[in-house]
């Protein structure tokens, strides 16, 4: 009797975690709910600095291994008439 109940139990988890509407009901909508709840509202700075786009070359600077080449074949700005 132990390991049908066992049987049954591990058919449920495998069946909510296979498919994905219900695992998105039943796990990953609570978690994200709790995550959200937990963690702070976003600043209006950090919310412009993830609106700006993306990091250019500076993200390789700060890689510790920058492409110098990269950085070179970027064209000069040239100004208007």
């Amino acid at each position: 009797m132990f390991w049908l109940i066992l049987l049954i139990v591990l058919g449920a988890c495998v069946f909510a975690l296979w498919h994905d509407d219900t695992r998105r009901r039943l796990l990953s909508d609570p978690a994200f709910r709790a995550f959200r709840r937990a963690m702070p509202p976003m600043s209006q700075t950090e919310r412009d600095a993830l609106e700006a786009g993306t990091v250019w070359w500076e993200g390789e600077l700060f890689s510790g291994r920058p492409d110098w080449q990269r950085l070179l074949d970027i064209p000069w700005p040239r100004l208007s008439d």
